[in-house]
């Protein structure tokens, strides 16, 4: 059963994170990391979101945000 989706509310500090089905690699090689920090670039170009910090890893990604009211979402729709 899938789980439940989350609320995340405006002015609140959230830990988002993505992880690749069964431990397979996102990233495959160092230089696959310079285009997804684009795309992060250009998304919050686009939608004011405060990243507070991320980081990066080969199989999954962590990101420290602090949206304004309804800005996750408008990002993640931007990018998906």
């Amino acid at each position: 059963m899938p789980r439940r989706a989350r609320s995340i509310v405006g002015g609140d500090v959230c830990h988002v994170l993505n992880r690749a089905n069964g431990r397979l690699r996102l990233f495959k090689k160092d230089a696959d990391f310079a285009p997804f920090e684009q795309v992060l670039t250009e998304a919050r170009e686009r939608v004011p979101l405060r990243i507070l910090g991320y980081v990066l890893m080969s199989n999954h990604w962590h990101f420290v945000v602090w949206p304004r009211l309804h800005s996750f979402h408008q990002f993640i729709l931007t990018r998906t």
